[in-house]
């Protein structure tokens, strides 16, 4: 207002308004930074110093700087951002180097000069409104976490390296291969899972090239991911985000697309659910049905009978063939002591012991997307440790089933969801679908074929039957 200097404690105002409460330290610190300005303007007149800002690598005049109320830009800060006003003044008998650092004090930030706010806060914040001084308040914030998260991954970076150092020492071959799209050049998940793994490790270790089919120390064949060539490939519209193409017999690799890169898996999860019950409990324990298994969303059998004793064998028919929740979890819970968190832990642990760096599980069913993700090759070392399970092979490599069941009429009737048995695809053995919409369509199957097993996995695949087809058609004549 005409006539009225804001700068002057004891000018009064034309408008009658009350003087701020902290009107005269304000004012006091206006004064001392135009103080500090004109000092420092003088001295760069006499020693023709200049004081380059960050980010566009121009030189501001001192009459600009003055004018704009710029201070002196500090040569290590990444970005210029406003700070109070108080901090723009150099300490006491403190002089500018060329390094940007006042002596004796601490560097000083730029105040942007096409920034309105910043502009007003060198003139004293408490002219801001609330809401600018708000926003100017929540910029520092960001700001200063930006910051502690870069000095975190200095040190965050080096320790991975020497976990995955020190995870080679003790077994693993750490994952380097030849795969441009793998994990190792290279995202937790909420329904999408991180594959840049760069410098981190995966949940059970580091990533490795080499997976035992038959499980760690058991002598059995090595999936042979490390320098593994394609022998054939394929021209799709629309690929599978992963896959992968082996011998079950040998180990051999002969087409692979991103082998190592964690997605979510959806009920694939259940080759690891059914492979646990079979570890835990005997063929003859029976499976108490409960209302919560009864009520589990998804895919279910859908006619379990609350609060009977079911036998196994029919339970691992229903996860297995209908891909049941339901049965999922009822099985869980019996086998983890009542507890569903205590059998996932199981299923963790499994993993673990089969050497899985990429798989992590956060449910029996592979309903939750979130904390759940394998890659081709764990899958591949998966569907050999199920063919193996005298209990199983048979479950999975059946088209049907109707089996003895306490419902009326006596009888429960099932029918496989791999597309290859439903087609009558010649050899079929095996295994297992899933579906979120997260994860896409996923399938691992097997199939034998003049004296060899082979496996397929397809990870978030348009297509899964197709897709099967075709690379075990590309197989059979390239492998002769």
């Amino acid at each position: 207002m005409p006539g009225h200097d804001p700068s002057r404690p004891d000018a009064p105002d034309p408008a009658g308004r009350r003087a701020h409460p902290g009107a005269e330290h304000a004012a006091a610190t206006r004064r001392t930074i135009r103080e500090r300005l004109d000092e420092l303007d003088a001295h760069i007149h006499e020693t023709g110093h200049q004081f380059d800002l960050p980010g566009d690598g121009l030189s501001v005049p001192p009459e600009a700087r003055h004018a704009a109320g710029h201070g002196i830009a500090s040569t290590d800060d990444p970005a210029p951002i406003a700070r109070d006003p108080r901090e723009l003044a150099p300490p006491p008998g403190g002089t500018p180097r060329r390094d940007g650092r006042p002596v004796g004090g601490r560097p000083i930030r730029t105040i942007a000069s096409d920034d309105p706010r910043a502009a007003r806060a060198a003139a004293g914040s408490h002219q801001l409104s609330r809401a600018e001084r708000f926003a100017w308040r929540e910029e520092r914030r960001r700001e200063a976490a930006r910051r502690r998260r870069q000095r975190r991954m200095r040190w965050l970076a080096p320790l991975a390296a020497l976990v995955m150092v020190g995870g080679g020492a003790a077994g693993f071959v750490v994952a380097g291969g030849d795969d441009p799209a793998s994990p190792q050049a290279g995202r937790g998940n909420d329904g999408e899972i991180n594959a840049d793994l760069g410098a981190q490790t995966a949940a059970n270790g580091p990533l490795a090239v080499k997976r035992e089919l038959g499980g760690p120390g058991s002598g059995g064949p090595v999936l042979q991911l490390d320098g593994a060539r394609n022998l054939f490939e394929v021209d799709w519209d629309k690929p599978p985000t992963a896959g992968l193409v082996f011998d079950l017999d040998d180990g051999r690799v002969l087409w692979r697309k991103n082998p190592l890169k964690p997605l979510p898996i959806a009920s694939v999860t259940k080759m690891m659910t059914a492979l646990v019950v079979t570890e835990k409990l005997p063929p003859e324990q029976k499976i108490r049905i409960t209302k919560a298994a009864i009520n589990t969303d998804g895919s279910k059998v859908g006619v379990l009978p609350e609060g009977r004793w079911i036998g196994q064998s029919a339970m691992l028919h229903g996860l297995m063939l209908a891909s049941g929740n339901d049965a999922a979890a009822a099985l869980a819970r019996q086998a983890g002591g009542g507890s569903i968190p205590r059998f996932v832990r199981m299923m963790n642990s499994r993993a673990k012991r089969m050497g899985l760096p990429c798989t992590r599980f956060s449910s029996p069913s592979g309903l939750l997307d979130e904390g759940n993700h394998s890659c081709a090759a764990d899958l591949a070392v998966l569907a050999r440790a199920v063919l193996d399970d005298e209990r199983l092979a048979p479950i999975v490599g059946r088209r049907q089933a109707v089996l003895p069941f306490p419902i009326k009429g006596g009888k429960l009737y099932l029918y496989n969801h791999n597309p290859l048995l439903k087609e009558n695809y010649p050899g079929v053995i095996g295994v297992k679908t899933g579906y979120t919409d997260a994860a896409g369509k996923t399938f691992v199957a097997a199939v034998k074929h003049k004296g060899h097993r082979y496996g397929v996995v397809l990870l978030h695949s348009p297509d899964i039957k197709t897709q099967a087809e075709q690379l075990l058609q590309r197989t059979y004549r390239a492998d002769v």
